[in-house]
């Protein structure tokens, strides 16, 4: 084969009725860009067989494509049909901490440190929502975690450090 993508209609042409080789024929249109023939291939895997790295494709897609309410929507539907898809966790957090949608934000995290207590990402996406809600306590205390589990993090224990500095200098006044 010359690339991924003749692969994977190759294996699309022999089994048409595969839901994972829709998928992986969708998977390698998005990896060229081609977005809107990768949907079609996403959706015809859906259409056989409900998966969840089908539906995070689609949402991938859609907000490469710029449309990050539709891309939400549709990492909802992720989670709906394979819950513990952490990517999907991540990505749905990050979207809704970009709307400053704190308490929701929270909620996506929180459900995929349900999966995986020790990921990073949503250990880090959780403080960014709870520094939103203005819980600093909680915050300091999650990220901490967070830089227990990647320690070479220098960005993370950076801003940690500063919020101790705030925290010390907003309890001397």
């Amino acid at each position: 084969w010359q690339d991924n993508i003749t692969l994977a209609h190759s294996m699309v042409a022999s089994a048409p009725q595969s839901a994972k080789s829709l998928s992986n024929f969708g998977v390698a249109l998005l990896k060229q860009g081609q977005r809107a023939a990768a949907i079609e291939q996403f959706q015809a895997s859906l259409a056989i067989f409900p998966m969840g790295e089908s539906a995070f494709g689609i949402a991938t897609a859609l907000n490469e494509q710029g449309q990050t309410d539709a891309a939400v929507g549709w990492l909802r539907k992720t989670l709906n049909i394979a819950p513990a898809l952490l990517k999907a966790h991540t990505d749905l957090c990050h979207h809704l901490l970009s709307r400053d949608d704190f308490a929701a934000a929270a909620r996506a995290c929180r459900n995929g440190l349900r999966y995986s207590p020790a990921d990073a990402n949503l250990l880090k996406g959780l403080g960014s929502s709870l520094m939103g809600t203005g819980e600093t306590e909680k915050l300091i205390e999650i990220l901490h975690r967070s830089l227990a589990l990647n320690p070479h993090d220098d960005e993370l224990r950076d801003y940690l450090a500063s919020l101790a500095a705030t925290t010390a200098t907003s309890g001397q006044g």
